[in-house]
């Protein structure tokens, strides 16, 4: 159309140029209306210009805004369908990916429900027999039911050491079960940390013996802190087991904490 109305106008001055009798004022009619209509065609070619680009960029921007949201770990976001032949199969497509997330988060979460109900029933059930095994081994150890000798004794040691550690194992259980279900309780109160180092030390000792493997501890000077001394030991048990359990035989783990600036510093060094 603007070609045409080009046209038009080019011929327009032609027609004035062969006729010189026509007047100043038709010639400025027909200029203007030439150039009205060209500007009105430019105007509206533009207006629908920016409708068609709309029509293709808004669904573009809604798949954007989807995809962020199932960034956010939203898998009920959902996609409009388009007049368009291949956005609407590309909305469709999205939303059945979308629902397949939705669907698998689900399941997801139904296995860590269960899991966590297992793993919590499992941990009662063993840890019941075990505290009248371990009552049993500890009055047999004393001499409860008559004297022991050397090698009974150490052979009870022995046992009683195992079903502490199995303890310990049920104990962990446990924890990750309260973890998942968010009953995991800190106590904090005014701790020495050289004590709570040196009876976890101390603890572990007995379990190292297996392997004829000695712990050493470096703790000194170390503030009174604000912490859940049972939560603090266990960690520094665990670090102290794997230590203990890679270590090789009559070897030396060295346990230090230290003040480096304004926090304590644990290590826990096997060779």
């Amino acid at each position: 159309p603007t070609i045409g109305i080009g046209y038009f106008y080019f011929l327009s001055n032609s027609l004035i140029a062969e006729n010189p009798l026509l007047a100043a004022q038709q010639q400025i009619l027909l200029s203007g209306a030439a150039v009205v209509i060209i500007t009105l065609i430019a105007v509206n070619a533009g207006v629908l210009g920016m409708f068609i680009s709309r029509s293709f960029t808004k669904p573009l921007r809604e798949f954007y805004q989807a995809t962020k949201e199932l960034e956010r770990g939203n898998f009920d976001v959902r996609v409009r369908g388009s007049d368009d032949l291949e956005l609407a199969k590309l909305s469709e497509s999205f939303n059945r990916s979308t629902q397949a997330l939705a669907d698998m988060d689900e399941e997801r979460r139904r296995l860590d429900q269960a899991k966590s109900e297992f793993l919590s029933i499992t941990s009662h059930e063993l840890r019941t027999p075990i505290t009248p095994l371990k009552a049993q081994l500890q009055m047999l150890r004393q001499d409860a039911f008559g004297p022991l000798n050397d090698k009974q004794k150490e052979s009870v040691d022995i046992v009683l050491r195992n079903a502490d550690r199995l303890d310990r194992i049920i104990e962990d259980f446990l924890e990750v079960s309260r973890i998942e279900a968010a009953r995991l309780k800190f106590v904090f109160r005014p701790t020495n940390l050289s004590e709570i180092i040196a009876e976890t030390v101390s603890f572990m000792q007995g379990f190292a013996e297996e392997k004829h493997i000695r712990i050493t501890m470096e703790a000194t000077s170390l503030p009174i802190i604000e912490l859940d001394p049972d939560r603090v030991s266990q960690v520094l048990r665990n670090l102290l087991h794997n230590a203990v359990k890679f270590s090789p035989d009559q070897s030396t783990i060295e346990v230090k904490a230290e003040v480096v600036n304004k926090y304590v510093q644990f290590s826990v060094r096997d060779h």
